[in-house]
């Protein structure tokens, strides 16, 4: 009996542990200036860098690690929306209310395989930063995805 017990338990663990795994989100490293700035790097409005190429990072990358104007950002897309749940921001524009994209930015091959699909393109506009959840905020913007 005791046995059963221990390996229903353990089964139940495994099943949990899986569970939880599926559900982590790609953690996104972005630029987060949005205008191209004379020097190869972004300046200006909070928003996506439309210069710097944006990097999927495992769960134990260090935000120390980030550059000048650089954030880290949980996301996933849901109903044709890319949800960003910003987990830092080092810019100075990190409160900002509003996120520019400048310009449609088509992401990195690696960034749209970790969400699922083959092609994602963040669509341009201004869009307003939620920050009831994360101390960073969250946004969703409109993509197109294959």
């Amino acid at each position: 009996m005791k046995t059963l017990k221990a390996i229903l338990i353990g089964f139940i663990l495994i099943s949990f542990v899986q569970i939880n795994k599926s559900e982590a989100k790609p953690k996104l490293v972005f630029g987060t200036r949005s205008h191209p700035g004379a020097s190869d790097n972004c300046e200006g409005d909070r928003g996506i860098c439309i210069i710097i190429h944006g990097r999927i990072v495992n769960d134990d990358f260090d935000i120390k690690d980030l550059g000048d104007d650089m954030g880290l950002a949980e996301i996933e897309i849901v109903d044709g929306e890319l949800k960003m749940n910003i987990l830092f921001d080092n810019s100075k524009n990190c409160f900002d209310r509003v996120f520019h994209v400048i310009k449609d930015v088509s992401l990195d091959e690696e960034v749209c395989e970790a969400l699922g699909y083959r092609h994602v393109v963040i669509q341009s506009g201004k869009y307003g930063v939620d920050f009831s959840r994360f101390r960073y905020g969250a946004v969703e913007i409109p993509v197109e995805v294959r």
